[in-house]
C-alpha cells in the first residue's frame, strides 16, 4: 500500500519531506532527489527530458509557475520555459523578485531570450540593482547588428532597435 509506505517513511524521517499539514503531498529529500535522478541520468538518460516535461506540465496545471519554469529550463524545455518567463516577468519585476527573474534569463538560450524580447526584461532588472555595466553587456550581446538582423518581422526588428537604443541611451545617463 503506497499510503502506508509513505506514511511510515514520513514517520521515520527518511528521504520525505512534507509539503502539507495533511500529509498529503511530499518530496525527496534534495541528497536522495540527487541520487535518483542522477541514477536515472545514467541509466535511461532519453527518460529525463520527458520526465521533466511532464513535471513541468503538472506544476503548471497545479498553478505553480516557478516550479514549472525550473523543470522546463532543467528538462531543455527552452521554448516553453521562455514563454511562462516572458507570462511571469512584469510580476517578478513588480513584487521585487527580479534576482529570480536574471536567473531564468541568463540559463536559456539567446534565441529564446531574442524572441521573447525577455532582455528588455533583463536590463530593467539590472538597472533596478545599479548593475549598469552587466545590462550594458547583456543588451550588447543579445542586439547585436547580426542577431537583430536575422528576425525576420522588419516591424519586430524595429522595435528591438529601438528599445535597444533607448535602453543604451539610459544606461549613458547613469
Amino acid at each position: 500500500d503506497a499510503q502506508a509506505l509513505l506514511h511510515e517513511l514520513d514517520e521515520s524521517n527518511l528521504f520525505l519531506i512534507p509539503l502539507d499539514n495533511r500529509g498529503e503531498w511530499f518530496r525527496y529529500h534534495h541528497l536522495f532527489g540527487e541520487m535518483l535522478q542522477y541514477r536515472l541520468e545514467q541509466q535511461k538518460p532519453d527518460l529525463v527530458p520527458v520526465l521533466f516535461h511532464l513535471a513541468m506540465c503538472w506544476h503548471i496545471e497545479q498553478d505553480s509557475i516557478e516550479e514549472a519554469i525550473n523543470y522546463a529550463i532543467s528538462g531543455g524545455h527552452f521554448a516553453e520555459a521562455s514563454e511562462l518567463v516572458s507570462d511571469t516577468a512584469m510580476y517578478l519585476q513588480n513584487y521585487g523578485n527580479r534576482n529570480l527573474l536574471i536567473k531564468w534569463i541568463e540559463q536559456l538560450p539567446a534565441e529564446f531570450v531574442v524572441k521573447h524580447r525577455l532582455w528588455v526584461q533583463y536590463a530593467v532588472a539590472q538597472f533596478y540593482y545599479t548593475r549598469f555595466i552587466m545590462a550594458r553587456r547583456f543588451i550588447e550581446e543579445m542586439t547585436s547588428d547580426e542577431i537583430l538582423d536575422a528576425i525576420e518581422d522588419g516591424t519586430e526588428r524595429e522595435i528591438c532597435f529601438s528599445y535597444r537604443d533607448v535602453l543604451l541611451a539610459t544606461i549613458e545617463l547613469h
